[in-house]
């Protein structure tokens, strides 16, 4: 009973797991940072959470580096390329556990609060995933993507009703 304790507690065969698993993820979320901020923004994922009083608590951390300033609070934009690169960073530890290739990626609002440049770094981004993950859906309100897309769907709504247009 002891040991079972021990392999399943904090210290045990889950933390471990996690333990080696936050510099591959680490590693993967800037490599795409690296192509969404030319590499002005560097993320380090851990297990564990610095506590202002000094000492650690479990917990999954995310400190960022931004223009090589640590802990410098992201901005809208930085926040959502962050976000965009710890999730294909968190699909390509997933596929390299299982064994397997993701095909299919659907992506909601990855345009939302970011400038013209950001824009166009996630679409280029998007059109190299599109050569390893060929079923891409992309969910969004901005219309000037829809150029970069070979097949576009529009829902519009009118008088509480939905209907899709296909070009």
């Amino acid at each position: 009973l002891n040991w079972w304790k021990a392999a399943f507690s904090d210290t045990g065969l889950p933390s471990l797991a996690m333990d080696n698993i936050m510099p591959v993820l680490t590693s993967s979320a800037n490599y795409y940072l690296d192509i969404l901020s030319d590499g002005d923004i560097v993320v380090d994922i851990s297990t564990e959470k610095a506590l202002k009083g000094g000492g650690t608590k479990d917990n999954i951390a995310i400190t960022q580096n931004i223009e090589g300033t640590p802990d410098t609070t992201p901005s809208g934009g930085q926040w959502s390329k962050i976000s965009l690169a710890v999730d294909l960073g968190l699909m390509d530890v997933v596929a390299s556990r299982e064994g397997a290739e993701i095909n299919l990626m659907m992506l909601d609002e990855v345009l939302d609060g970011l400038d013209g440049e950001g824009k166009s770094r996630v679409v280029e981004l998007l059109k190299h995933l599109r050569t390893v993950r060929p079923s891409m859906f992309v969910i969004s309100h901005d219309d000037s993507i829809q150029e970069h897309f070979e097949k576009v769907i529009t829902v519009k709504k009118c008088g509480g009703q939905s209907t899709l247009e296909m070009p």
